[in-house]
């Protein structure tokens, strides 16, 4: 099963590195998303996560998210 995932930057200021391998190994995106501002899971199936700079969202069911933090926990 894929997992969708995006990162939004308000500006490529914040953006330090961005690698993305020929032959399709590995992809490398680092850079600065600010200060933490809010949290949100949108039809529960998508956590966003909302810095300053931008914003992260990865496709992952509450219970999903539940599972995991109990068992890193």
């Amino acid at each position: 099963m894929g997992r969708y995932f995006s990162i939004q930057m308000n500006s490529k200021v914040n953006l330090d590195k961005v690698m993305i391998n020929d032959n399709k190994e590995g992809i490398l995106i680092e850079g600065d998303l600010g200060e933490f501002q809010e949290i949100s899971l949108i039809e529960e199936k998508l956590l966003e996560l909302q810095f300053t700079t931008g914003v992260l969202r990865l496709e992952i069911t509450l219970p999903e998210l539940l599972q995991v933090t109990d068992e890193s926990i």
